[in-house]
């Protein structure tokens, strides 16, 4: 064999070996596709079935409720009723103090319960909730108002310790 044969072998074997190994990689690819769609597949059907649940079927036709007016007017951005306003938990029902750390007369934290969410730890003047800030603190007491430095509209206390 002469040189001439020897490297159109070589460069015949090698291209071999790059088709082959483009191959693979399309056949992997393909395989990785398919197994994740079949793994979303159960995950679809929930998804339908939820959206389906929501819906009534009335003969053959979709049947939905229409939204009252009072939501749509929620939706549009309209104020609040009377009855609306009467219905949401105050603030004060919402908040409770856990604790109060004190760093001498102006400084110090709280740890509030928001919502009965994990207590979470508020510095003086900073907000609690928004439009409510942490005005000032005492040993047993923390005053909020809707100014960092305005007047207090609200005071939450600590529970008293039990007695054995």
């Amino acid at each position: 064999m002469t040189d001439a044969s020897v490297q159109a072998l070589r460069g015949l074997s090698a291209s071999r070996w790059g088709l082959r190994l483009a191959t693979l990689a399309v056949w992997a690819a393909l395989v990785c596709a398919v197994t994740y769609w079949v793994l979303q597949w159960p995950r679809a059907d929930a998804v339908r079935a939820d959206q389906t649940a929501a819906l009534s079927v009335a003969g053959d036709e979709l049947a939905t409720t229409a939204p009252t007016p009072a939501a749509m007017g929620r939706a549009l951005g309209a104020p609040l009723g009377a009855s609306e306003r009467a219905a949401a938990p105050s603030l004060s029902t919402r908040l409770s103090l856990q604790g109060v750390v004190r760093a001498g007369s102006h400084d110090g934290a709280a740890l509030i319960v928001v919502d009965g969410k994990p207590a979470r730890s508020v510095r003086v003047g900073t907000e609690v909730e928004p439009g409510l800030y942490l005005l000032a603190l005492e040993p047993r007491r923390a005053s909020l108002g809707p100014d960092p430095r305005g007047g207090e509209s609200l005071s939450l206390e600590l529970p008293r310790p039990k007695t054995p």
